[in-house]
């Protein structure tokens, strides 16, 4: 009852601060629904019974405030299909269907798909469920330091042509902030103009751009150019390169099998180009400086593993000249990441408030620390003052194979305890 009543307050606060009727009451991903500390309590009860309990209490204060809520739509399906979401196979009967409450609506979440039917399956699954149906897709800036435009804008494409389609007339665009946030919300202009045009019916990419120039000062395609950091590998997808390659850890090499060799050379060509395009972007040239400063860091951070173990092997078979070059790329490499922490902090702190920073000064840090650490002891192996390097004696596993999607610091930096 204490959990109703806290909800219940910050329902009150909700209708005191905003004139609005509508409230999203969340509810997604409840993955463990009912398997926890509620069984002990409880026993076995079905999870759609215990969402649907929870959801008719929570609304009842929604309704008692004059709110209209909206809820992500996942848990109704993945009680349904047994686990799975984006499906339109969900067997829902009559005893769901009559409970839902009838001032709520159900928000479908899709940012993952770049083909209408599915979309349109899904809306029409979600229509047989309930009319108060919205949706909404995503605008990737939650995947590492760079935006996503390009694979956005294909979702978004398909999304909004179903939705339109299906008469859906309520849709907003997500833009989420995981594991740090530390791409800006700006930099997903492109897919943000886009979406507000083909919700105004103009589709035709050219003039599209054209209202991009018009609303934003910039061109839309010099705009792209900041997708360029997680482009050293094509994908139809969304891949995170440029900040696992950030963090590896260059004696650790939890990442080293997704380096690839010749990977810093693109992103010393990806400094040039968004350098160039810094030039005519105006008002958004931090965001051009920030993702150059990551760009020229990584062109020689990105293989400093493999490189080091490399030059380490040579070093061990007589090469006593193997470690001079590899310890002049860690300091060159601590100095770009430091012009980097410069650039990126003055993007963050235009931005937003100072909360949040202190997850990248910690993490930044550790990494120039990490760095100045390792550089040392390869010196004291230099000179004699010690015979191994542990950590490059290990054999590593094959983790990865080639370019992947890694968004996890935690899981990059070090298979030890944090």
């Amino acid at each position: 009852e204490r959990t109703y009543a806290l909800i219940e307050n910050m329902i009150a606060t909700c209708r005191k601060c905003f004139s609005t009727k509508k409230i999203h009451i969340g509810m997604d991903e409840a993955h463990n629904l009912g398997r926890g500390r509620y069984r002990d309590v409880n026993g076995e009860v079905d999870g759609s019974e215990i969402l649907l309990s929870h959801l008719t209490r929570v609304t009842a204060i929604t309704e008692k405030y004059g709110f209209d809520p909206m809820m992500w739509s996942d848990m109704f399906y993945r009680l349904a299909s047994g686990g799975a979401y984006y499906t339109s196979d969900s067997d829902f009967g009559e005893n769901v269907r009559s409970k839902i409450p009838p001032t709520l609506s159900l928000v479908y979440w899709d940012y993952y798909h770049t083909d209408e039917q599915t979309y349109t399956s899904m809306l029409n699954a979600h229509k047989a469920l309930t009319e108060r149906v919205i949706f909404a897709g995503g605008a990737w800036k939650w995947a590492g330091f760079t935006p996503h435009n390009d694979f956005s804008l294909r979702c978004t494409r398909a999304a909004l042509s179903a939705a339109k389609k299906a008469g859906i007339r309520d849709i907003f665009i997500t833009m989420w902030g995981d594991n740090g946030a530390e791409s800006s919300s700006y930099a997903v202009l492109p897919t943000l103009v886009t979406a507000a045009c083909i919700a105004d019916g103009i589709t035709d990419e050219d003039e599209i751009k054209s209202r991009f120039y018009e609303w934003v000062g910039v061109s839309f395609d010099d705009f792209m150019l900041l997708d360029l950091p997680d482009t050293i590998t094509k994908s139809d997808g969304v891949l995170t390169p440029s900040k696992y390659e950030l963090y590896n850890d260059p004696f650790l090499g939890l990442m080293d099998s997704a380096v690839c060799e010749g990977d810093g050379a693109k992103y010393a060509d990806f400094t040039l180009r968004l350098s160039d395009g810094a030039e005519r972007a105006g008002e958004y040239r931090y965001l051009f400086d920030a993702a150059a400063a990551l760009t020229d860091a990584l062109s020689v951070k990105a293989e400093l593993g493999p490189r080091t173990r490399a030059a380490y092997e040579s070093f061990k078979s007589g090469n006593r000249t193997a470690l001079d070059g590899i310890i002049d790329d860690y300091a060159t490499a601590i100095e770009r990441v430091e012009t980097f922490v410069t650039a990126f902090r003055r993007q963050w702190f235009l931005e937003n408030k100072p909360h949040g920073f202190d997850v990248q000064d910690l993490r930044l840090g550790g990494l120039l620390m990490r760095l100045s650490s390792c550089r040392e002891r390869l010196i004291l192996l230099k000179n004699g003052e010690t015979d191994m390097i542990p950590e490059l004696e290990e054999v590593l596993p094959p983790v990865y194979s080639g370019t992947v999607s890694c968004n996890h610091w935690r899981s990059t930096v070090t298979a030890n305890v944090l």
